[in-house]
């Protein structure tokens, strides 16, 4: 896989994307699911960015 983790991403949108058209009444499910994909990714990467930068601020 040469994009890795925005290949799967994109995959993973792509499908979401398909099943927002075909259920209409399973919209708002989709909906929180994607927010809350969202919300977790965005924590994952402020953690990530924390620990980079407490590490540096360690060293110095």
């Amino acid at each position: 896989m040469p994009f890795g983790n925005k290949g799967i991403s994109l995959g993973t949108w792509l499908k979401t994307k398909r099943l927002f058209k075909r259920n209409k009444k399973n919209r708002e499910n989709l909906i929180l699911f994607m927010v809350g994909w969202l919300v977790g990714w965005l924590v994952g990467w402020f953690c990530l960015i924390y620990i980079i930068l407490y590490n540096l601020k360690s060293n110095i």
